[in-house]
């Protein structure tokens, strides 16, 4: 499989060019099975898509990131943020 191409955001940011978007563990379409999520987001990233958008108003989505942060990080022992993943709230705007 060829690699998921990545764009340069202004200040060297790097994200893939397809976003996994979280709205779907918001909780809107029905109860979330939490580690299911989390094992789909392993697999997005094994399949190279290392970018995850989510906002607030996604309910649950934080917390499910959470656990997918914390597996990883005890399954390789690394900081996901610096090896696997990126998430950021650096371009996110203080809430109103």
């Amino acid at each position: 499989m060829s690699p998921v191409p990545k764009v340069r955001l202004s200040g060297g940011l790097e994200i893939c060019r397809v976003l996994n978007g979280m709205w779907q563990v918001s909780g809107a379409h029905g109860a979330v099975n939490n580690p299911k999520a989390v094992e789909a987001m392993q697999a997005y990233v094994d399949a190279g898509l290392t970018t995850f958008d989510m906002a607030d108003i996604y309910g649950p989505a934080e917390d499910i990131f959470g656990q997918f942060n914390n597996q990883v990080q005890t399954q390789t022992h690394t900081d996901t943020h610096t090896t696997h993943t990126h998430h950021s709230t650096h371009r996110v705007p203080d809430s109103v």
